[in-house]
């Protein structure tokens, strides 16, 4: 991360890091807040595709947004995405961040004064 964030090239971060810190919340938890453009890059896929993480979860499969029949797709006309302001998979990126962000660095407490403090982070979910 330190390469990158010097030399602002890609290419210092080896793709199965990116995987990892998609797939882990503890694992470098700082991707989500040290750099705007260093959180950006790790949603990128081999394809060169930007996928928030619920469509990288979600990707070929239906899933039903509340009790109607409209399914969360994102898009697969890539021209009407605006890429300054959106992902390929058709998601804001300030969303898509912000998700990061909670899920990367977000942790769930007991209020229970009897029960002891159990922490937990949000593991593969999203919201």
């Amino acid at each position: 991360m330190a390469d990158f964030l010097e030399t602002r090239d890609p290419a210092k971060v080896c793709r199965f890091v990116r995987k990892w810190i998609m797939q882990f919340p503890k694992y470098i938890p700082e991707a989500a807040y040290i750099d705007r453009q260093f959180a950006m890059l790790v949603h990128l896929n081999i394809q060169g595709n930007t996928r928030c993480r619920f469509h990288r979860r979600s990707r070929g499969c239906k899933i039903v947004d509340g009790c109607g029949t409209y399914a969360v797709e994102g898009t697969t006309d890539f021209d009407e995405v605006d890429p300054e302001t959106h992902f390929d998979c058709g998601c804001l990126i300030d969303e898509v961040l912000l998700d990061f962000y909670l899920w990367k660095t977000g942790q769930a407490k007991t209020g229970s004064a009897r029960d002891r403090v159990v922490k937990e982070s949000m593991k593969q979910d999203y919201f």
